[in-house]
């Protein structure tokens, strides 16, 4: 039987006052860190309620505790810092107590979320450090870092709570644009297209590019009430593509240096969905096509 490498674990760094102030994820020998701000009862991870409640008790009593976050031994250890004030949270699956040996469809379960979580954290690991290769300054990797990995982090919590989770399109989409203000916005009027579902792995990095066309479309003043902008999405199935049109009107577009978006377009969909992205500005329209191969359906 193979044996599948251990996947990395995340550390929570937390002040006195339950606030979740860094995330570190240990992998290929590197720690990666992204400043957070935000109570721990706050973050989507399974148990958070509970892990509050357990780190309130820790921060009293300086005793560490462990915790089940799933039932498939993905745990958490809570434990005081050993310099400093606060505490520090591991999650990791490799802090599981044994059990017994596991039949054929366990093992093969198993090893389907070991699989997934461990193209997450590489997922994180290069969204991370693009971010920190492009960004101006720590404030502004912080800010954008955040938006990114909450867009991440709504896949693999619905995930977590059903491996075999189909993610709509439609929903991708609409998310992406919640998060930026945008879905309540009269100019968004045509978002349409058949109902396509994908696996979490691809749901994961379609979530990142929406996250970021919608967000650059807000910080540049592309997308928005007020201006005179507007935006049409569209799908559909030809042959053995999916195309995904994502249309912006109102202004005349202007190509900045690259940044983050254009990496996520240029390298990350081709790479993690053999897909490719076209963009095309024509007066003051502002086209991109992103293309899929059914199989990534």
């Amino acid at each position: 039987m193979e044996t599948t490498a251990a996947a990395p674990p995340i550390v929570l760094v937390l002040d006195e006052g339950l606030i979740v102030k860094d995330l570190f994820i240990a992998a290929g020998g590197e720690a990666m860190r992204a400043g957070i701000s935000r109570h721990l009862a706050e973050i989507d991870l399974p148990q958070s309620a509970t892990l509050a409640e357990q780190a309130s008790l820790v921060s009293q009593d300086h005793r560490a505790r462990d915790i089940a976050l799933t039932d498939d031994g993905l745990r958490a250890r809570i434990m005081p810092r050993n310099h400093g004030a606060g505490l520090a949270i591991v999650i990791d699956d490799v802090l599981a107590t044994p059990s017994p040996q596991p039949d054929d469809s366990t093992e093969a379960a198993l090893a389907a979320a070991r699989h997934r979580f461990v193209n997450s954290l590489q997922l994180v690991r290069s969204v991370v450090r693009r971010s920190a290769e492009i960004a101006d300054d720590p404030q502004t990797c912080s800010f954008q870092l955040e938006g990114r990995l909450d867009a991440l982090n709504r896949v693999v919590s619905a995930l977590i709570r059903d491996p075999h989770a189909r993610f709509p399109l439609s929903t991708l989409i609409f998310d992406a644009l919640e998060e930026q203000g945008l879905s309540q916005w009269t100019g968004c009027a045509d978002i349409d297209g058949p109902d396509i579902r994908f696996s979490g792995e691809t749901a994961q990095s379609l979530a990142l590019l929406f996250h970021e066309l919608a967000a650059n479309g807000v910080l540049h003043g592309n997308l928005g009430p007020g201006n005179g902008s507007s935006l049409t999405i569209g799908w559909q199935v030809l042959q053995e593509d999916l195309r995904i049109d994502w249309v912006e009107r109102g202004h005349h577009f202007h190509p900045g240096r690259p940044g983050f978006g254009m990496w996520v377009m240029d390298e990350m969909v081709p790479y993690e969905l053999d897909g490719k992205v076209t963009r095309e500005a024509v007066g003051d329209t502002f086209r991109i096509r992103i293309t899929l191969p059914i199989t990534r359906l």
